[in-house]
């Protein structure tokens, strides 16, 4: 399991999504950068 914040998840995959959902809240980005981040984090 993976942890982020202070939710639990049984596969990365869904802690991706919501951290690119974050992202895209906070600022739009492209995919590129995007997968440069998930990769740095």
């Amino acid at each position: 399991m993976y942890l982020y914040g202070s939710f639990v998840y049984k596969n990365i995959e869904d802690a991706i999504l919501l951290f690119q959902e974050k992202l895209s809240r906070i600022a739009p980005i492209s995919q590129e950068r995007g997968l440069l981040l998930q990769i740095n984090v």
